[in-house]
């Protein structure tokens, strides 16, 4: 017999229930420390890594376009880890059955009276 506890939060740095639907403030400290771990194992550099959200609508979606193509580098230089995801996600999909028996989309139920 074994016995384990998990912590919901891994990696989001709020545990338990406090990382229930509580997103981080944009660029909070916390924020970036959630960033920091990626950053340093894969070796990418985050667009004003640290710092506070621009003001201007357009230089945070620049910031944001950035510090995702900085995340897609990594599967860029990757071509093993995009293998295994492709085959993880090929996996997953062909072990949903193509029908569910007790399944009944568009049936019309009588309301009960």
């Amino acid at each position: 017999m074994t016995w384990v506890k998990t912590r919901k939060g891994r990696g989001y740095l709020k545990y338990d229930n406090a990382s229930h639907g509580t997103p981080h403030p944009i660029n909070s400290d916390i924020y970036w420390d959630t960033k920091r771990e990626f950053a340093e194992k894969y070796d990418v550099a985050f667009t004003n890594f640290g710092g506070p959200a621009p003001a201007d609508a357009g230089a945070l979606r620049g910031e944001f376009e950035a510090n995702l193509q900085a995340v897609m580098s990594v599967l860029q230089q990757d071509q093993s880890l995009v293998d295994y995801l492709a085959d993880r996600l090929t996996e997953l999909g062909d072990s949903v059955p193509g029908s569910l028996p007790a399944f009944r989309l568009g049936e019309v139920q009588p309301l009960p009276r």
